[in-house]
């Protein structure tokens, strides 16, 4: 059985599962290296227009596998390394040009919330539950996650998650700003809806803007800007752009083909 299961829905959109229902979906090594390969394959589709990723028998993810964290930690280069391939999971599913949608049921805890922040937005189950539990475990959440979290939930909500380890309903994370939006039935088809919405934005427009919106999470360095400037150089003189501008002039809908 694989860690990770990939699947379409409809043409255009990528379905990412990880498939460790019998561990609530935590994730181990395994987890983490699929998760970081699909997100790079995905990333040169041209096609895809969003990805959702959730997590298979009710539940996003639990978090880091504890038993094999456990193992890890009385090992210093394996420690490192094992934190290295998480970091390197996180670039791959933030580095996406796409929309990436969180589809949130069942636990969403500690580096389970890390991932759902890579996402562009978080759609969850009511009964979801969600929180980060690392000082429970005399851990340190890592720094950027911190800086992530605190730019959606503001830095005292993010004191009270990460001093107390909380657990919270997704009705409270909403209210703190960390989940987008409640359902009740499934969120992946809340998640496909979300994506649909997008549709009729430029891909390049989109892709540029994530760049911009990653930056100002953590804090626009040089590097971020010389490679926002490029984007949008790129989108002020894509085809995509003329096409935008034709469309409208003709009254009807264009069509937008990520060049």
């Amino acid at each position: 059985m694989k860690a990770i299961e990939l699947a379409e829905l409809g043409s255009n959109v990528a379905l990412v599962t990880i498939n460790r229902p019998q561990r609530r979906n935590a994730c181990n090594t395994e987890v983490w290296q699929q998760l970081e390969a699909v997100f790079n394959i995905l990333a040169s589709d041209k096609r895809l227009r969003g990805i959702v990723l959730e997590g298979a028998g009710g539940h996003f993810t639990a978090g880091d596998d504890i038993i094999e964290y456990a193992l890890l930690r009385d090992d210093e280069a394996a420690a490192k390394d094992y934190a290295q391939q998480i970091l390197r999971t996180y670039i791959a599913i933030r580095s996406c040009s796409v929309p990436v949608i969180a589809a949130i049921s069942g636990y969403c805890i500690g580096a389970g919330c890390g991932l759902a922040m890579c996402c562009d937005f978080r759609i969850a189950h009511r009964g979801a539950k969600i929180g980060i539990p690392a000082a429970k475990l005399a851990l340190m959440y890592p720094t950027e996650q911190c800086q992530r979290l605190a730019s959606l939930i503001g830095i005292q909500n993010t004191r009270r998650w990460l001093y107390s380890g909380e657990i919270f309903f997704a009705d409270r994370a909403k209210e703190m700003g960390f989940i987008d939006d409640l359902v009740t039935e499934n969120p992946r088809m809340a998640a496909l809806t979300y994506i649909h919405s997008m549709l009729g934005s430029g891909p390049l427009a989109i892709a540029g803007t994530k760049l911009q919106l990653n930056a100002l999470a953590v804090g626009i360095a040089p590097q971020d800007l010389d490679s926002i400037n490029s984007a949008m150089t790129m989108v002020e003189n894509s085809k995509d752009a003329r096409e935008a501008a034709s469309a409208f002039r003709e009254k009807r809908p264009p069509n937008f083909l990520g060049y």
